[in-house]
């Protein structure tokens, strides 16, 4: 089974996936594991000060301001992205390698085991045509 990488990047605020960039660009600097980092170091350095100047700008609460925030905040969304994929490529399942590079795992998937059969199983016409409603217990 492949381990996978998870980012999180969706729960996080600006300030924190900044800091959360930072701490991965840190862990892969020199990292044995990953000796050419795609995308490379340097570019999703440039990222991340780009984002954080253009959160500063943004406190303003300014819309145009805040539009170029998100569009920072995407590349960097982008970039990290695809660097999560790199680590995952690259360490062909070695969870130590995985966590070198600063990236989290991502829960393994329990597996479902047979389910019971419904009790009181009821069907009966839906609103729209074609439909059918299914209840049980």
């Amino acid at each position: 089974m492949r381990t996978k990488v998870s980012l999180g990047l969706g729960r996080l605020s600006v300030p924190a996936k900044i800091e959360k960039a930072k701490q991965i660009v840190v862990a892969m600097t020199g990292n044995v594991n990953f000796p050419a980092p795609t995308p490379d170091l340097a570019t999703v350095n440039a990222a991340i000060s780009d984002l954080e100047a253009a959160y500063a700008l943004s406190q303003d609460g300014g819309k145009s301001r805040t539009a170029t925030m998100h569009a920072k905040e995407e590349v960097l969304d982008r970039l990290l992205t695809q660097l999560g994929h790199h680590v995952e490529d690259t360490a062909v399942g070695d969870e130590s390698k995985v966590k070198s590079a600063g990236m989290d795992i991502q829960a393994a998937r329990s597996v479902t085991t047979e389910m019971p059969a419904p009790i009181n199983l009821e069907s009966h016409t839906g609103d729209a045509t074609g439909d059918i409603d299914v209840d049980w217990k």
